[in-house]
């Protein structure tokens, strides 16, 4: 189990490349979760955590 109170979120964008001509027409972007002592956490035990927590995922309204 993982403690979500210690990780720091953060984002990284991968390009999207078309074929054809190697034009870049978008960024993708990527979660990345790091806790306190820099180690990083594989998105999708994140994420699989979240939907076990739904009351996590509701946004705030204000």
């Amino acid at each position: 189990m993982i403690s979500l109170d210690n990780l720091y979120l953060g984002a990284e964008y991968q390009p999207l490349i078309n074929t054809s001509d190697s034009s870049i027409y978008g960024y993708e972007a990527l979660s990345r979760f790091t806790d306190l002592d820099g180690r990083h956490t594989p998105p999708n035990i994140v994420f699989d955590h979240l939907h076990h927590q739904a009351s996590l995922l509701e946004f705030m309204q204000g």
